[in-house]
């Protein structure tokens, strides 16, 4: 489902390198840079010459998994595993199903990067024994690529560097502490040359789906430095109880338990988000694949690497153990192959067809369409089409599009409905229903997120199921019953016609209304910026009271025109006391390229231009990058360069000033 939104962010990439700094399709528009890294879309551009873009990609993930069976191959024969352990744990790695199966939740990047995963945990277990400035290099290089491909690699990735210096650590130097830290934060500021230091702000403020205040930032560091604590306690639990393990068997032990118990975690804390809570599948079909893969081949080894009789009975019973493994390693294959067509299907339903036409077809360029579901995932990748929502919540920057979607699904009142969609300038919405009369079938959306679509339904009878009730919206009760009293509802034969939706097109349960008055941009009153923010989602007072102020959409013949994604263009006549209002996000990297005045944000989070002067006014807006978020990540990375070159001479120098510290591995110690 996802892997759609990484073919339409890649397309984006091909169609308009190197205006892409800025993507207008999700969230009222975002930093492009937040959304992807380079390696994929610039892969794909590559790649997709005869315009197949989606094959290519599912190529793509599909040799990580090969990539992968080779990496685990080479870490565990360098870590002194025999050739039959080796190839067994790269074939598990491939074949057992976790791995395809969350392709159906995730967009694949992650698949990828892990591709690289065990070559990184080669070249650093090669790194802390016999250091070089090759093996340097080459750590730095593929560290960069992996974070540049998914930044969400970067937590199993410092959880197996801790278990593989635990496991190593009768070798281990603690003076390689200095250097590995060095390391990371080296590859983590080449690949800020990409995402740019605010970045890494946004993620850190905005872990969670919906985001998080900036106030709580430390919260969020903290909540990060936890996920941590399982690998702590299960090294703590091995010294205790003084386990020996071959050092790649207790590497895999250490990394599955900390996955294991993180999964669980989330589990206990919100057993309904399922996304969450399986995310860490590909990581513990990864330890599990390095663990099984010794015992299986221990199990071979010790079985059948010698001569017997085919009368011998215990061969006739080792044969059956032998059988019962085969038959396990086919189910497992079966079920991965299952889930991949599966996959196929899905990317191709008829389905994603008719919902593309329906939009297709009634939605213009530069208005925004509402849309909930899978058609906000596969959408983009069919159509150039704006929207509210996204493909990658956590790295969205607009403070407020999750809290008034999530009023727009899930609320019962259609005037505030009503009021957040004017706020994100949206003209159309796209409604899925599946509670509908008897003889009508329901939409095919396999996810029904309106909790009550009936606020959206006009007085048509065949839309509106008899057994419900409607909210009547508040200004229409003032406007043909003034005394009809607040919360009060009336059974679908008193419903009256609204005045906010008005029914397109319908498709069985798939129904898109038109929201009325609508638009991105608007020509406002100046008291706009003096709007009080909403204390909630459901503060519909301060909802209607920005709304009160818009007063024209911008004029037909000077609709908003993007020359380029990074650019807006338009005319329009201003009168004194007017602003032009956008529903565009804001951010302070927006400037004026032609037509006098200043970009402000209001309190909504949505773009305000301020004319200079009256009369018939033509502003073009660029967003662009600064020059500080290539200057700053690059020189820094220069120092830290320089300080890795000269860490023999350096490092003394720090120890003189700082306290000795040790993590707990002493060098006596046997495993």
């Amino acid at each position: 489902m996802l892997i759609s939104t990484v073919l339409a962010l890649s397309e984006f990439f091909s169609g308009n390198f190197p205006n892409i700094y800025w993507y207008p399709n999700w969230y009222l528009g975002n930093p492009y840079h937040y959304l992807i890294g380079p390696v994929v879309p610039t892969v794909l551009t590559i790649l997709n010459i005869k315009h197949q873009i989606l094959n290519i990609y599912l190529g793509l993930i599909g040799t990580s998994f090969l990539v992968g069976t080779l990496g685990i191959y080479l870490f565990l024969r360098d870590w002194g595993a025999g050739k039959l352990q080796a190839v067994v744990s790269g074939i598990l790695y491939t074949v057992l199903p976790a791995g395809f199966f969350l392709l159906n939740l995730q967009n694949g990047l992650n698949h990828i990067a892990f591709g690289f995963l065990p070559f990184a945990f080669l070249l650093f277990r090669r790194f802390i024994l016999r250091e070089n400035s090759l093996r340097t290099f080459l750590l730095v290089f593929i560290l960069t690529t992996m974070f540049l491909t998914s930044v969400s690699v970067i937590l199993p990735l410092v959880i197996g560097f801790v278990a593989i210096v635990f496991a190593e650590r009768k070798s281990y130097s603690h003076e390689k502490t200095g250097k590995t830290i060095l390391l990371i934060i080296l590859s983590l500021l080449l690949s800020t040359l990409w995402y740019t230091p605010k970045f890494w702000w946004v993620i850190a403020a905005n872990p969670s789906v919906g985001g998080v205040p900036l106030g709580k930032l430390i919260w969020s560091i903290l909540q990060f430095l936890l996920q941590f604590l399982p690998l702590v306690l299960a090294i703590f639990v091995i010294r205790l109880k003084k386990y020996k393990f071959e050092g790649y068997f207790l590497f895999g032990l250490l990394f599955f338990a900390s996955f294991l118990f993180l999964s669980i975690v989330r589990f206990m804390s919100d057993p309904d988000f399922v996304m969450d809570w399986i995310s860490f599948g590909l990581e513990m079909q990864f330890s599990l694949a390095v663990m099984l893969g010794n015992l299986l081949a221990k199990f071979l080894i010790f079985n059948f690497q010698f001569s017997m009789k085919i009368s011998n009975f215990k061969f006739q019973i080792n044969n059956v153990k032998l059988f019962i493994v085969c038959m396990g390693l086919l189910f497992s294959i079966a079920i991965s192959l299952l889930i991949i067509k599966g996959l196929f299907v899905n990317l191709g339903s008829d389905y994603q067809s008719s919902i593309t036409s329906i939009l297709k077809k009634n939605v213009k360029e530069n208005e925004r369409v509402f849309l909930s579901g899978s058609s906000v995932f596969f959408i983009n990748s069919k159509l150039n089409i704006r929207q509210v929502r996204g493909g990658v919540d956590q790295n969205s920057i607009h403070p407020f599009w999750a809290m008034g979607a999530y009023q727009i699904r899930e609320g019962e009142n259609s005037d505030l409905a009503y009021g957040w969609l004017r706020t994100f300038g949206v003209s159309y919405i796209l409604v899925h229903d599946k509670d509908l009369p008897a003889g009508r079938q329901e939409s095919k959306e396999p996810f029904y997120d309106f909790k009550h679509p009936e606020k959206f339904a006009s007085c048509h009878p065949e839309f509106i199921s008899g057994s419900r009730a409607i909210e009547i919206p508040k200004s229409i009760r003032q406007a043909q019953d003034p005394e009809f009293t607040e919360g009060q509802v009336r059974n679908d034969n008193d419903c009256v016609d609204s005045a906010l939706f008005q029914l397109v097109k319908k498709d069985n349960g798939d129904m898109l209304y038109m929201v009325s008055n609508s638009s991105i941009g608007r020509i406002a009153d100046l008291y706009i910026l003096n709007v009080q923010k909403p204390k909630n989602g459901a503060d519909n007072q301060s909802i209607n009271n920005y709304i009160s102020l818009f007063k024209r959409p911008l004029a037909v013949n000077s609709a908003l025109q993007n020359r380029k994604p990074n650019e807006i263009s338009f005319e329009e006549n201003i009168k004194q006391g007017e602003v032009i209002s956008l529903a565009v996000t804001y951010d302070k990297l927006w400037n004026l390229a032609d037509g006098k005045g200043r970009i402000v944000s209001d309190s909504l989070g949505n773009m305000v231009i301020i004319p200079k002067d009256t009369g018939l006014q033509r502003f073009t807006i660029a967003y662009k990058r600064s020059f500080l978020d290539l200057a700053i990540p690059l020189g820094l990375s220069m120092v830290i360069a320089i300080i890795l070159i000269k860490y023999q001479k350096i490092a003394p120098y720090i120890k003189k000033r700082l306290p000795k510290i040790h993590v707990g591995l002493g060098e006596k110690e046997d495993y």
